[in-house]
């Protein structure tokens, strides 16, 4: 009995396993004839292209795990070079602004130096970095390499040479920027020779004095210009006047002899003939050379 019990259930449980395997295969059957449809949709619309662009993909994402993981080594080790370099410029830091304060010290006394009116500026409104740079290599064209000891041993020598021609204007030679006197921080040896001197009572600078002095020798020079031509003038006329006169004496001399001459002789008629000199009235804008006989 117990038997028969077990085969009706196996076989009950059989039917099932046929009936789901019937479904499936129909279910599988279904599926196939769509895939089928679906493939021949795909021909017709280039399917082999876009297979080949899915494998692709497939690939290349079966390739970004890797790449991913080299990404990630790489993005470590740039993280380490970062921070050392980071590190390395910390180490530059104290030295950098050591420079940077430096370079702030050498402007402010290059500005300083410049307010001395030494050298012309043309542009008003240059950079001083540029401005510094342009002098430099005009002054370098000018000087060469020659040490600021020997300008200035060359500058004390002439103005030694020269100054007892100028002691009235009270030249004097001083040193500017000393440390005495101004502090530029890292800055050191920017000491300036100046001339100075004193014209008309009031302290100016050697270039001052110098257009101070050109301006007095060109108006010397007109004073000169007018009073060479007075003198030129004044010969010119005594000369002319001298030999105008001379002239005119000897001509009251010719018409004096002219004179006795005529009185001596008698003509038939009884007459006396007589010639006479009587000086011409100046006319106006002439001299009293300009006088002849009447």
């Amino acid at each position: 009995m117990l038997k028969e019990t077990n085969l009706l259930e196996v076989e009950e449980y059989l039917d099932n396993i046929r009936y789901e395997l019937s479904t499936d295969r129909a279910e599988l059957k279904d599926v196939r004839a769509r895939l089928d449809s679906v493939r021949e949709q795909l021909k017709l619309t280039d399917y082999d292209k876009i297979k080949d662009r899915i494998d692709s993909i497939e690939k290349r994402l079966n390739e970004i795990p890797l790449v991913r993981t080299e990404a990630s080594m790489t993005l470590g080790r740039r993280k380490q070079e970062e921070a050392d370099i980071e590190k390395s410029l910390e180490g530059f830091k104290p030295q950098l602004e050591s420079r940077l304060k430096h370079r702030d010290d050498m402007e402010r006394a290059f500005k300083d130096e410049l307010k001395l009116g030494l050298v012309e500026v043309l542009e008003l409104n240059e950079e001083v970095l540029k401005l510094a740079e342009r002098l430099r290599l005009s002054l370098r064209e000018a000087v060469g390499d020659t040490k600021q000891e020997d300008v200035f041993g060359r500058l004390q020598e002439t103005f030694h040479k020269y100054r007892g021609g100028l002691t009235r204007y009270n030249v004097n030679m001083n040193y500017l920027f000393t440390g005495e006197a101004v502090d530029y921080g890292s800055v050191k040896n920017v000491k300036r020779l100046d001339i100075s001197a004193k014209y008309k009572g009031s302290q100016v600078k050697f270039g001052g004095l110098v257009s101070a002095l050109d301006g007095e020798v060109l108006e010397l020079e007109n004073i000169l210009k007018e009073s060479d031509r007075e003198i030129y003038e004044d010969i010119l006329i005594g000369t002319v006047g001298r030999k105008i006169r001379a002239k005119i004496r000897l001509a009251e001399k010719w018409v004096g002899k002219i004179k006795l001459l005529m009185e001596s002789m008698e003509t038939s008629s009884g007459l006396t003939l007589s010639l006479a000199w009587k000086p011409k009235k100046a006319e106006k804008g002439r001299g009293a050379w300009d006088e002849g006989p009447g």
